[in-house]
């Protein structure tokens, strides 16, 4: 019998819970069970990403591994010691890679040496970060817990043709240090890239031109560059970085056939400006990324949330599940809130 046993299909039941599951199984040597995997969603069970995740945490421990097949709802994974060096995966779709990513940076983390990561798939992809926001703004704010690592871009990767390429550094580190961010002090600045592959470079230029202007409309200064990308497909996007005195937070958009260059820009400017007006340090999709890093460390972790998700309230039941902490969250889904997490 597996030492925990989660129900995929709790809150959220998304991919998520698997992610976070495999991490921490790593992370603690625990053994795990996830029945009813997506279970609510249109296909449900392990899709090529999530699949692509879980041979990532067998390749890196040497897990005994049961379940780990297209469509699958259930999976049994017993970690081995978690092996530092060189590693290599491909999750063969545009799934995303920086997904995986996040999947394997905390067990290779806290391991005994460095690791370097070569991961294929999507880096710009829907229902995923995309590759500048988790370089910029998630590895920024895990660094301040002690969990660091640089990563690369080689290629693009769009869906639906992927083959985009990163490369992860991961750094070894004895101690993981609270998540302390509750104030966020004065905006320092708004940077940006527009990155663009085998489309036309007006498009680039109209959502440079679009949030430039929105933002100077808004009494807030920009530098957004445009970045030309190599890519197997077509695609664009733009990304927005606000960095405070006490924190740094991120905001996104993917062009879509259809969609005009200018509405792109708009919703990673309107997402930027409603973060603005919360007073928050987290963005609301850093904050369950930031609670697996609050939840191994030995202190106390207390940080403000632009928008309580129910993807934070299923990381936190997750997490929960593996670990002897107390993850408090105030504010109702949709709203801002604080979160704490301390040892119980």
């Amino acid at each position: 019998m597996a030492d925990v046993l989660l129900d995929g299909s709790y809150g959220e039941g998304g991919g998520q819970i698997l992610r976070t599951a495999l991490a921490l199984s790593l992370a603690t040597g625990q053994s795990l069970e996830v029945v009813n995997i997506r279970a609510g969603r249109k296909k449900p069970g392990l899709a090529a990403q999530h699949l692509g995740a879980v041979n990532a945490a067998q390749a890196i421990s040497n897990a005994s591994v049961e379940g780990a097949s297209l469509g699958s709802q259930t999976l049994r994974f017993a970690p081995g010691r978690v092996v530092p060096g060189s590693h290599s995966f491909n999750i063969g779709t545009a799934g995303s890679a920086l997904l995986l990513f996040q999947t394997i940076f905390v067990p290779l983390a806290v391991a005994s040496a460095p690791s370097t990561a070569t991961i294929t798939g999507g880096t710009h992809v829907p229902w995923s970060p995309p590759f500048e926001y988790v370089s910029e703004v998630f590895l920024r704010a895990a660094e301040t817990t002690g969990l660091c690592a640089t990563l690369s871009m080689e290629a693009c990767g769009f869906y639906p043709q992927g083959g985009g390429r990163i490369v992860a550094e991961v750094r070894p580190t004895t101690h993981v240090r609270p998540v302390l961010a509750e104030h966020r002090g004065e905006l320092v600045g708004v940077r940006g890239v527009v990155g663009l592959a085998n489309l036309p470079e007006q498009i680039a230029h109209r959502m440079q031109d679009y949030a430039l202007q929105a933002l100077r409309a808004a009494g807030i200064s920009a530098r957004i560059e445009i970045a030309l990308r190599q890519s197997p497909g077509p695609g664009c996007y733009i990304v927005l970085v606000a960095e405070y005195q006490g924190c740094v937070a991120g905001f996104s958009s993917l062009g879509e056939r259809g969609k005009r260059a200018e509405i792109v820009a708009q919703d990673a400017v309107g997402q930027l400006l409603a973060f603005h007006a919360t007073g928050a340090c987290v963005d609301s999709h850093l904050a369950d990324q930031l609670l697996l890093p609050a939840a191994l460390s030995a202190g106390e972790s207390r940080f403000t949330v632009s928008r309580v998700t129910q993807h934070l309230v299923t990381n936190a039941w997750t997490i929960g599940r593996f670990l002897p902490v107390k993850v408090s969250i105030s504010g109702e889904i949709g709203q801002p809130g604080t979160v704490v997490c301390r040892p119980s």
